[in-house]
């Protein structure tokens, strides 16, 4: 049996790439990759309710940040751009962003958590929601061995998953956040 193939995970850190992603459509393109879709600039356009020019410029943005790499192009024109990793972590970002880049990519996870709620399934099945919410007093170094055991969890649930088909289970979403503030 073959071990499992580790992950590339990227980690954001910077203030310039915090910023990158904290762009509406840059955030929803990313969502969209992150999630297995290739897109081509006009399609990622479409999606975000751009010109197929003005989202190029933020698909290259993504891409100087290393979030984002373009594929081949049969034609030499319309290129997919695909994930460049597995997965997308911001490292300790206290003293880092502002308020308004922390902000702005609160609202875009908001608005992703909405498009779930949103979207409907064939079968109209009732959207099922587990949160919760809560204080915990911890030192930064708590803080990391919290986020590491969640990581391995999600990890060890990712490598499990069961492929997709007419008997797959419904898919379940997740955002894991944690926040730090001072009193």
């Amino acid at each position: 049996m073959a071990a499992p193939r580790k992950k590339e995970l990227i980690t954001l850190g910077d203030a310039a790439s915090m910023k990158a992603i904290a762009h509406p459509a840059r955030y929803r393109v990313i969502e969209e990759l992150y999630n297995g879709r290739e897109l081509t600039a006009t399609q990622a356009a479409e999606l975000c309710g751009l010109t197929p020019s003005a989202m190029s410029y933020h698909l290259r943005t993504l891409e100087r940040y290393g979030l984002i790499r373009a594929g081949g192009s049969a034609d030499g024109r319309e290129r997919p751009w695909r994930k460049a990793g597995d997965d997308i972590t911001f490292a300790n970002t206290k003293g880092v962003i502002g308020p308004a880049t922390a902000q702005a990519i609160l609202g875009n996870v908001l608005s992703s958590v909405e498009r779930l709620l949103r979207r409907t399934t064939p079968a109209a099945t009732p959207w099922g929601v587990t949160a919760r919410q809560g204080s915990l007093r911890l030192t930064d170094e708590q803080g990391a061995e919290l986020d590491r055991r969640v990581g391995a969890v999600l990890d060890e649930f990712e490598a499990d998953e069961v492929p997709a088909g007419p008997d797959a289970p419904p898919t379940r979403e997740y955002f894991w956040i944690r926040g730090t503030r001072d009193e």
